[in-house]
């Protein structure tokens, strides 16, 4: 009787997706090996079949590209659409057009956060009018885009959004002209095509949202969420470098625009000198380029980090590269809170968490700095349900935008307590 249950166990969850609970230990590529065997339990017989058996937390969440960059098409009359789950770890994307129009006609296109690792993984999921026909890990083909080096997303940052729907006007997720009258002419024949019937919206006047969150701007709460994702998957790669800790906090200090101290600014340089000379690989990767003359620049290169790459997500990996420092005038925005500032914090709390005194100082802020931890960078996608949900009492920038600036800097006392705490850390 036990194995009877535990397979009736099994088979709900995969018919659900329920079961998986992100944010806790997976094998690298487990969520889409689930995704694949949550589509194959439907039988699903074409593309319409295909699409509708995505787990409904995938079908509630997307936007929609009207100007692909990718191998992927997307045009404004067949736009492609990214879906993807509530914290972000996961991101499928598939196309409207028909083979030999696109190469990936009948592939799921995936992106798979690791969180051991802190990497992005993709891998796609094949189908024809028989059903599933495949499922391929680490395709190479995405990393022509993606970045070869360290693959990573590629998304505008807040309000800029060009090749998505709601994405052109200075005013986010509004539309006019011609791009309103593409969208209209869309959604009058979504419901009748293939691709697009299972897709929910609400549409009013010049704009649409996404039914499920309480905020409800596609590319808001996209950009939102990545943001928190990629700080959290770049803090994960960082803590497996040399002395992550004094790096990390220098690296901080910086994006929190504090005063850096001539001997941390000289400590960092030092070390930066020291792994030029004695880490061959670290010097290959950094010699032909400029050395970058601040200090924060220079700890994110310690922490193998990218000053520019990982910190510019709204270009492809090989045009991002055109500085050599991090451009804090810059930066790739969130909504709220800039990326480079999303990761700051990371450290910080590092530094809170070990350090009584910051703690006691921070003592009137600590519900909102361990609630930005919980509720941003480490929430489920059950969590980030519930915060969506219209009947909590916790709101959208509350639960789903970090907003650091607001409720962790927003003291200058506060602030310069924290830029004492991380500078002596660097130390």
């Amino acid at each position: 009787m036990s194995k009877i249950i535990s397979v009736l166990v099994a088979l709900a969850c995969v018919a659900s997706f329920a079961c998986f609970v992100p944010g806790a230990a997976h094998a690298a590529g487990e969520k889409t090996e689930l995704l694949a065997r949550t589509i194959e339990s439907a039988k699903p017989k074409g593309k319409a079949a295909v699409f509708a058996a995505l787990p409904p937390e995938l079908k509630e969440n997307f936007v929609l590209i009207k100007k692909s960059r990718s191998r992927q098409r997307g045009t404004p009359a067949l736009p492609r659409v990214l879906h993807f789950s509530k914290n972000v770890d996961l991101v499928v994307s598939l196309s409207g057009h028909e083979a030999p129009n696109d190469l990936s006609a009948n592939d799921l296109e995936i992106m798979e956060l690791d969180e051991t690792t802190g990497e992005w993984i993709f891998s796609t999921i094949s189908f024809n009018e028989t059903g599933v026909t495949g499922l391929h890990k680490n395709v190479q083909f995405c990393l022509h885009c993606h970045g070869t080096y360290e693959a990573r997303p590629i998304w505008g940052d807040y309000p800029n959004w060009p090749t998505a729907y709601g994405g052109s006007l200075a005013i986010p997720e509004k539309m006019d002209g011609q791009e309103l009258a593409d969208f209209i002419a869309f959604s009058a024949t979504a419901p009748l095509h293939e691709a697009y019937r299972h897709l929910e919206w609400t549409f009013a006047n010049d704009q649409f949202s996404l039914k499920n969150t309480v905020y409800g701007y596609p590319n808001s709460v996209f950009t939102a969420r990545l943001g928190v994702r990629t700080a959290q998957a770049l803090f994960v790669k960082a803590r497996k470098a040399a002395d992550w800790k004094r790096n990390g906090s220098a690296f901080a200090a910086y994006a929190l625009s504090c005063a850096i101290p001539e001997k941390v600014a000289k400590r960092v340089e030092s070390a930066y000198e020291a792994r030029m000379k004695s880490d061959a690989t670290f010097n290959t990767r950094w010699s032909p380029k400029t050395k970058p003359t601040d200090t924060g620049s220079l700890a994110i290169r310690l922490l193998d980090l990218d000053p520019t790459v990982d910190f510019d997500l709204d270009d492809m990996p090989t045009q991002a590269g055109r500085r050599e420092s991090l451009d804090l005038q810059k930066p790739w925005n969130a909504g709220v809170d800039y990326l480079p500032s999303l990761l700051a914090f990371k450290f910080f709390v590092t530094a809170y968490e070990s350090d009584p005194a910051l703690r006691t100082a921070f003592a009137s802020s600590a519900s909102a700095i361990e609630s930005i931890e919980k509720d941003s960078y480490l929430a489920t996608n059950e969590r980030l349900a519930q915060l969506d949900d219209p009947s909590t009492t916790q709101g959208y920038v509350d639960g789903l935008f970090p907003s650091l600036h607001f409720k962790v800097w927003k003291d200058p006392t506060l602030r310069r307590v924290a830029c004492d705490a991380l500078n002596a850390k660097a130390l």
